[in-house]
């Protein structure tokens, strides 16, 4: 019998066979030294074939087209899409006739976003809104002129009771319709302001329903922002001979990115590290594209900052841009303390109240020559009365005509009045900043900056990141792709591979991008940060020395700083919610959370240090009703994502007789939660449901290795907790 390696290798000589009826299948991003012998054998074991079923592979640098018989590649598609090959999570999509690789991935991430917006159009039309993003039957409270002409509607319930959990977050586009719409009536829209426990705030930009009407806010579907990302892709994929197409060859390894020599007359922060002076070398001196991976707490930002300024004191315009309003926020308020001259593009709504001056709303409106726009736009205004106005008189034969087309001429002079003002402030910016999609190609008129820098790149899907690249001569895209990925509502979309960013994709393009590893952490102490250290970076965090050895101080709590509260054999199962198909909770589970808590703050540890997180949105809105303490933040992983406190407490939710874990085998999920914690990290979970998948088995294993890990029976500190 002919061994498993012999027939292995005769299968590679064959690669060549091509099938009478076959697919090509795109598979990226590819580890670099992938061989086509390891290429074969990782593909049969993933989609559980035989060698047999594949035919020709064609490698490109971070990609491969495989060929596979028609009637078995949609099965090989849905189990190879979203594997991980060496540590890297594969995106797989059926190639078109005559496509080349690169040229098959765009056509992929069109098809991608027309599946999330027909996914967003049937969920709305269906009334199937992801739980949490619509509010109902809110009453009109209040109602007041405010943000640059808009109206600020304030919501609440009927007798001022708490808002129930929601998504609608500050910044976030929504819809407000009465519960019982007229005939021909469409929803306002507007963007969330604020929101507190009890009260919703919204700018609208369209009048405000009637006073005394019951109304509904929900998440409004974004399609200036899908119209944005396509059209970036279009330019993307037909960009000839320029920078842009330099960058996106570059980005399909066709072109490897160039760099030149640079050192810094002095740094700015004189408290960088090794590891964050190496990334910004690197980003200093990259012509093209650079990546700076920044795992939880290693100062991505203090690193991101230096590379802005820098950037500046060579008299370079800066455009700085995240796939959220926090994130931007989050970095230009760094940039404005240094003194920069800055432009927050974006909704003021949408905007930190501390940096709504430094808004283009706001600086348009402090600009000198905004008062003569003003004045003549009132003056076309009142043409356009007069033109429409019924008088006693009969007007001269055209002098209605006359006076429309002089209106008409006046808003085009106040249009061009108000484009030079734009131009002018953009021109002053030593930094601009925005969303990624909310770049609005008729406020930048074709402006191009020096660099780009992305933040947060890891959860910016491909379209996304291109919409700010398509700007830039040259990119810095930072993030960690081992934290959340990308939002996708379409399962057809994220099973083709949407969720896989461009910052996770030329990650594994070592040989064509540079990048360095922020290596340090400043949050964890090193027993909290050895397990993520191994499971998602190879080894290589390290904990500086100040936080290294950080506990509790004055608790009980102190050691072991890690622990596993196994509720396995203690009947506690997982329930799904009514009325919902997806989320679930766990009421004793988080009823033990709840004494659990009220333990640690009777230990003396204040409630503005703990957090409690669960991946379940049915789960935290039940933490929040049992527990009642304003103090303790409670909230999903999403939630929680670039958040720190020094008690983490993880409900992990899952408990049933078929070991199912659901999405929590999207452990990218699980590591954001676990690297929240800086000196005491609590998770609670059944051993046998969770220990069903090797990376929770191997997590309950390091608690077990430093003591940690407890039935739910023996309380951590000695006290009956159950």
């Amino acid at each position: 019998m002919v061994g498993s390696h012999a027939v292995l290798h005769h299968q590679v000589k064959k690669l060549v066979r091509v099938f009478v009826e076959h697919r090509t299948l795109l598979l990226v991003p590819i580890p670099k030294g992938t061989t086509p012998s390891f290429m074969l054998r990782w593909l049969c074991e993933t989609a559980r074939l035989e060698a047999s079923a594949f035919g020709r592979f064609v490698f490109s640098p971070g990609q491969v087209a495989v060929q596979v018989a028609a009637d078995i590649s949609a099965k090989v598609s849905e189990r190879v899409s979203g594997a991980l090959l060496a540590g890297v999570r594969i995106a797989c999509r059926a190639m078109a006739e005559g496509d080349q690789p690169d040229a098959a991935r765009f056509t992929m991430l069109k098809e991608c976003l027309d599946w999330e917006g027909e996914e967003e159009a049937r969920r709305g039309s269906m009334g199937a809104s992801r739980e949490g993003d619509a509010l109902n039957r809110l009453h009109i409270v209040d109602e007041t002129p405010g943000l640059w002409g808009r109206t600020l509607l304030t919501l609440g319930t009927e007798r001022g009771a708490d808002l129930p959990w929601s998504r609608l977050d500050p910044g976030l586009p929504v819809l407000v319709a009465t519960i019982v719409q007229g005939d021909g009536e469409t929803p306002a829209r507007g963007v969330v302001v604020s929101r507190s426990a009890s009260r919703l705030v919204v700018a609208l930009d369209d009048d405000p329903p009637d006073d005394g009407s019951l109304v509904r806010v929900s998440k409004a579907p974004d399609e200036v922002s899908r119209k944005r990302q396509q059209g970036a892709l279009e330019r993307v994929a037909s960009a000839f001979d320029d920078r842009l197409a330099c960058l996106r060859d570059i980005a399909a390894g066709l072109m490897e990115a160039e760099s030149a020599e640079w050192l810094p007359s002095e740094w700015v922060n004189s408290g960088l590290n090794d590891s964050q002076k190496e990334a910004i070398v690197m980003a200093m001196s990259a012509r093209d594209i650079a990546l700076i991976h920044g795992p939880p707490g290693t100062g991505k930002t203090t690193t991101l900052l230096e590379v802005v300024l820098q950037a500046v004191r060579r008299g370079q315009h800066v455009l700085v841009t995240a796939p959220s309003n926090l994130a931007v926020d989050h970095l230009l308020e760094g940039l404005v303390r240094h003194g920069l001259r800055a432009v927050r593009l974006g909704h003021p709504a949408r905007i930190h109240e501390d940096l709504r001056s430094v808004s283009l709303d706001a600086l348009v409106d402090k600009h000198p020559d905004t008062r003569e726009s003003r004045r003549i736009t009132k003056q076309a205004r009142a043409l356009f009365r007069k033109a429409g106005k019924w008088t006693r008189g009969k007007p001269e034969p055209g002098e209605r005509q006359a006076d429309r087309v002089a209106a008409r001429q006046l808003f085009a002079d106040a249009r061009a009045l108000d484009d030079q003002v734009v131009a002018a402030i953009l021109r002053d910016a030593q930094v601009v900043a925005a969303t990624a999609t909310g770049l609005d190609a008729g406020v930048l008129m074709g402006r191009r900056f020096d660099l780009v820098v992305l933040d947060e790149a890891g959860q910016a899907t491909e379209p996304v990141a291109w919409s700010a690249l398509l700007h830039a001569d040259r990119a810095i895209l930072a993030g960690d792709p081992c934290q959340l990925p990308p939002t996708v509502v379409s399962d057809r979309a994220r099973k083709a591979g949407f969720e896989v960013s461009l910052l996770e994709r030329l990650l594994a393009m070592p040989e064509s991008v540079p990048s360095v590893l922020l290596n340090t952490q400043y949050r964890m102490s090193e027993a909290l940060a050895l397990f993520p250290s191994v499971e998602s970076y190879g080894g290589r965090l390290l904990s500086h020395v100040d936080n290294a050895d950080i506990r509790l101080s004055g608790s009980e709590w102190s050691e072991p700083p890690f622990l596993f509260i196994d509720t396995a054999g203690a009947g506690w199962e997982e329930r799904q919610e009514e009325g919902n198909g997806v989320s679930r909770w766990n009421p004793a589970e988080a009823d033990y959370l709840v004494r659990l808590t009220h333990r640690l703050v009777e230990e003396g540890i204040l409630e503005a240090d703990i957090g409690l997180i669960t991946p379940y949105a049915a789960q935290a809105r039940l933490l929040r009703e049992r527990l009642g303490r304003a103090g303790v933040e409670i909230d999903s992983v999403d939630g929680f994502q670039g958040r720190e406190k020094d008690v983490i407490l993880v409900s992990l939710v899952r408990s049933n007789d078929a070991a199912e874990i659901g999405f929590l085998a999207e452990t990218r999920r699980t590591h954001v939660a676990i690297t929240r914690a800086r000196k005491l990290l609590v998770l609670v979970g059944d051993s046998v449901t969770l220990g069903s998948h090797p990376w929770y088995q191997r997590l309950i294993d390091r608690a077990a290795e430093m003591v940690g890990h407890r039935s739910v029976y023996e309380d951590p500190i000695g006290i009956d907790l159950v």
